[in-house]
């Protein structure tokens, strides 16, 4: 039976990967591995703005929470992506040193659900905004905040597609927002989606705009779990392709969601396989 098995990591863009990757270890990541110079397949061009030819990444992971892939295309769209938003949780004792952003009623509504201090910051030389949640010990990418036109379509996508559970739907601001709970084996695969309904037009996002541009799925049949999506919202999907990235042989695939954000699944590739 096709299944996800759990969140792997969320991309994100960026200019200059050479100094951009200490950024993130602000946000208690370590670096695992790097890349340079991949070749992007014509499989992956097709979600990309502009006509890349390679690219490199710094694969950065949490002992606590979900891993993160910062990606230089060796230029951007000029796109913010603002259909992605991102919570990190960070430690009281720890001070971050990254602009301090106006409150909005995102802060108010985290505040509210997840009973912690909230604040909005922006790591400019990246230009990603993210929300902080002050916590005990707890560090790391925790929730990832998806803004719709249709709470009840992204609800059946992400749930009947993909496996989460929905913790909490109510209305917050006159808006509507619903809690998401995705369960796995794996602590770091186990992750939280806030969907928030707002009406107004968002860019189509690419891969290659600025900020969170992606989240990825380990799944153990792409095949089969591309079929099962056919009836819950795909906007629409690419073809899939194998790559070795980190020393690990793997078939990946992109598509669309019913906001057109862009979903990655990935398959490990067993030995012998394919």
């Amino acid at each position: 039976m096709a299944t996800i098995l759990g969140i792997d990591h969320v991309c994100v863009s960026c200019k200059n990967i050479q100094n951009d990757f200490k950024l993130i270890h602000e946000l208690g990541y370590e670096t695992l591995f790097t890349e340079s110079n991949l070749e992007i397949s014509d499989e992956k061009r097709i979600f990309l703005s502009q006509n890349h030819v390679n690219h490199d990444l710094v694969f950065l992971n949490s002992p606590q929470n979900v891993s993160i892939e910062l990606i230089d295309h060796y230029g951007v769209s000029g796109n913010y992506n603002d259909v992605f938003s991102l919570v990190f949780d960070v430690p009281k004792k720890i001070t971050l040193n990254f602009k301090l952003m106006d409150r909005d009623f995102i802060c108010e509504l985290l505040e509210n659900e997840l009973n912690s201090k909230i604040s909005k910051k922006k790591i400019p030389e990246i230009q990603l905004t993210f929300y902080q949640k002050e916590t005990d010990t707890t560090y790391g990418l925790s929730m990832l905040i998806i803004k719709n036109k249709c709470i009840d379509k992204a609800s059946n996508f992400w749930c009947q597609g993909f496996g989460f559970r929905s913790i909490k739907s109510s209305i917050f601001n006159n808006l509507r927002y619903e809690i998401l709970q995705f369960s796995a084996p794996i602590k770091q695969w186990s992750f939280k989606l806030l969907l928030i309904e707002e009406k107004s037009k968002k860019n189509i996002p690419n891969l290659d705009d600025l900020g969170c541009t992606c989240l990825s799925f380990v799944v153990n049949d792409i095949k089969n779990f591309l079929e099962k999506l056919n009836n819950f919202g795909m906007m629409s999907i690419g073809k899939p392709y194998d790559v070795k990235i980190g020393g690990k042989e793997m078939r990946l695939v992109f598509l669309r969601g019913p906001e057109h954000e862009i979903v990655e699944l990935i398959e490990f590739k067993k030995k012998n396989e394919y």
